[in-house]
């Protein structure tokens, strides 16, 4: 499975995701770099070693300055601990493994982003769950795999989904912050967006959401320099209502004027100094057959709404009952006058 695809500069492609093992014991991750007619030009999975189990997956990869590239993903070792670290790895431009770097111990890490910061370092995005903190995390590194400085935002299950570099050298972080219903006390997701600065500080952070699951998991810039946030929106764990896509236009600030479902967010910050783990990786030759395919493009009935929030009641024509079906249906429901309401007139 293809989780992430660029353009490079020599006009082709860089791809990455995961190739399961039998059984799924294992998993590895897999490159691919093609050139610029889409043909592989050469193909490699890293793992942990032979008859090891564990898991091994790539979410990101980006393009580095010196023509090699940057994968980013999660980690674990079974035979070590059940818990999934945070992966970033560097290979040459042929494939080959320069350094790899783990993050995070006692819950579920992964890194979800990587970005080139303006200033020239490597940013990376994703979810920290450690110790002394767990949430959100960033964290700013050389291209030779020197940890500049990394930090946790918010709480746990709190998480970071996306990532992007603004020009300032900072950077913008989308995803879920876990707040509290005010009428009954239990829990809810928002969309949440951190635009932090060239040193990681908060500049500003927002939340948008109601009572529901509101998660936000994409981010792109604007051409005006906001903002434009992607993910869901749904009634939460549990319910039998589905979840709707969910697109917000912010400004540069995260705002967005007149909109009641917006609101700071007020999540506590973390630097977080200790030493990554250094997983032992060994990388692995694969074989990938490619395959012509055909999807067939449909237009999709999608009714955006002008306001700041999702809304469910979408107006749509209704066929007018039959005068037998419309007597019936007002019987079985005890509606009285349900059938001459459904009358055609």
């Amino acid at each position: 499975m293809l989780r992430a695809t660029r353009p490079t500069r020599d006009g082709g492609y860089i791809a990455a995701g995961v190739a399961e093992g039998p059984m799924g014991r294992y998993s590895r991750g897999l490159l691919l770099k093609l050139d610029a007619s889409g043909a592989i030009a050469w193909q490699q999975s890293y793992g942990l070693p032979a008859n090891t189990d564990g898991r091994f997956a790539f979410i990101d990869v980006m393009e580095a300055p010196d023509g090699g590239f940057v994968a980013v993903g999660t980690y674990r070792q079974d035979s070590v601990a059940l818990r999934d670290q945070a992966l970033v790895m560097k290979v040459d431009a042929g494939g080959s493994v320069g350094w790899v770097r783990a993050f995070g111990m006692f819950g579920s890490s992964l890194a979800v982003s990587v970005q080139r910061a303006a200033d020239g370092t490597l940013l990376v995005g994703g979810t920290f769950e450690s110790m002394p903190a767990s949430g959100a995390w960033v964290a700013r590194l050389d291209f030779s795999g020197g940890v500049l400085s990394q930090k946790v935002y918010g709480t746990p299950g709190d998480r970071g989904n996306a990532l992007i570099a603004t020009p300032d050298a900072g950077a913008l972080l989308v995803g879920r912050r876990g707040l509290v219903n005010p009428g009954t006390g239990g829990g809810h997701w928002d969309f949440w967006a951190i635009k932090l600065d060239a040193a990681g500080d908060v500049q500003w952070q927002r939340t948008f959401g109601g009572l529901g699951e509101d998660v936000a998991s994409a981010v792109l810039a604007a051409p005006d320099g906001g903002f434009i946030l992607a993910g869901y929106s749904g009634p939460g764990p549990g319910a039998l209502m589905p979840s709707d896509a969910w697109v917000l236009k912010v400004a540069s600030d995260g705002a967005i004027p007149g909109c009641a479902l917006a609101g700071d967010s007020q999540a506590p910050v973390t630097a977080y100094t200790a030493p990554p783990d250094q997983p032992n990786v060994e990388s692995f030759a694969v074989s990938v057959q490619t395959f012509g395919v055909t999807i067939a493009e449909a237009a999709l009935p999608f009714r955006p709404s002008l306001r700041c929030f999702h809304d469910d009641a979408l107006t749509a024509e209704v066929p007018a009952l039959s005068p037998l079906l419309a007597t019936l249906l007002a019987a079985i429901l005890g509606l009285a006058g349900a059938a001459r309401l459904a009358l055609p007139r």
